[in-house]
């Protein structure tokens, strides 16, 4: 009989225990915590959203289309209800993330809004809508690379092989500029003045400017001026070439 008294206590004593350190350890470490992960119901998770698109001061140009990546781990946006708070955003390619924004109106600030709506996340990115800027300006050929130096002097040789006036920017802009006009002057050393004014959707030569690019000698001056463009409403500088 003082044995089995002396089990059932000792039995108790280890149930006792048992409860007390379950106890002390759920104490500790807290309830059970859920996964970041959330699945659908076919088990594809979807990854958070990064929203990319613009300068990296995250400016976007008014009256043009502006490229808008948004990123997710599979590269898929399919699942994502993408939004603009001003303006209008458009999908182009859902695999790759790719929508193009466009607006009207400058000096504005907006948000691009990509709502996960299969796991209720929410991404939002502010843009400020901004005027293009004024593009600088260079004899080339048209359509060919421009050169890493771009302010260089031109020999009589060098500058009969090009056939346009170029506008190029030295940041990414979502557009390409032509110039559709421009005054261009030559003046030798002997003081003669010649006058041509260039008219051209993309800025080529006209047969009239070619002549006198053709003409050029050492010593000639090259002054290019009122150059117009729609691509913005900021005025062009103007170039100088003095042939060497």
């Amino acid at each position: 009989m003082k044995s089995v008294k002396y089990w059932l206590v000792f039995a108790m004593a280890v149930l006792f225990f048992a409860c007390k350190t379950s106890t002390k350890t759920t104490a500790e470490t807290g309830p059970p915590q859920p996964s970041e992960t959330v699945a659908t119901g076919d088990s594809v998770t979807y990854p958070p959203v990064y929203i990319e698109g613009g300068l990296q001061l995250k400016k976007l140009f008014a009256g043009f289309p502006n490229e808008i990546r948004i990123l997710t781990n599979d590269g898929n946006t399919g699942h994502l209800k993408v939004t603009t708070s001003y303006g209008a955003i458009k999908l182009i390619d859902p695999t790759k993330g790719l929508y193009s924004y466009q607006s009207k109106a400058s000096g504005l600030l907006v948000e691009i809004i990509a709502e996960d709506t299969l796991n209720n996340r929410m991404m939002a990115e502010t843009f400020e809508l901004v005027d293009m800027p004024a593009p600088k300006a260079m004899v080339w050929t048209f359509s060919s690379p421009l050169p890493s130096e771009r302010v260089f002097p031109f020999t009589a040789t060098e500058i009969k092989k090009h056939n346009a006036l170029i506008l190029y920017h030295d940041e990414r802009i979502p557009v390409l500029c032509f110039p559709s006009s421009y005054q261009m002057t030559r003046i030798t050393p002997q003081g003669k003045r010649y006058v041509n004014v260039n008219e051209s959707q993309t800025g080529e030569f006209t047969e009239e400017t070619k002549a006198m690019i053709q003409a050029a000698e050492p010593g000639d001056i090259y002054v290019i001026e009122d150059i117009k463009t729609e691509c913005t409403k900021f005025p062009i500088k103007d170039i100088v070439y003095t042939i060497r």
